[in-house]
């Protein structure tokens, strides 16, 4: 396993773990799929009440109704994860793309309000 999606799925479990966080995760199902500027690659999988995590590439994705793309790296993940940056600032700064048009943004801006609100796990702790 990819050392940023091990990181990725301790933070995302962390915020799991709260009742807030079990909320906010609870309206939808997604798949969000990462390609790093190393060419590396992985899936983070929204079923149930937590994120799953595998290495790899989805092969033809539907960007509409299954999947979003991620393009971004290791250092801007590592930095949202650390609270160093904000999602919408990784956006800003062309750090952090994500796929997808009007009918999924509310998809992609729930993985940004996920992000946010895990930095402010590691905040208030």
């Amino acid at each position: 396993m990819l050392e940023i999606m091990q990181k990725m799925n301790a933070f995302f479990d962390r915020l799991a773990d709260t009742k807030e966080g079990q909320e906010a995760m609870a309206p939808y199902e997604r798949t969000f799929q990462f390609l790093l500027n190393t060419g590396e690659a992985f899936i983070m999988e929204k079923k149930g009440g937590k994120f799953q995590f595998r290495e790899g590439k989805i092969p033809n994705p539907d960007l509409l109704k299954e999947v979003t793309l991620i393009e971004t790296d290791v250092q801007t993940l590592e930095d949202i994860l650390n609270v160093r940056l904000s999602p919408s600032n990784a956006i800003e700064k062309g750090k952090f793309w994500t796929s997808g048009d009007m009918a999924v943004k509310p998809l992609n801006y729930w993985l940004l309000r996920l992000f946010k609100m895990g930095q402010k796990l590691i905040i208030d702790y």
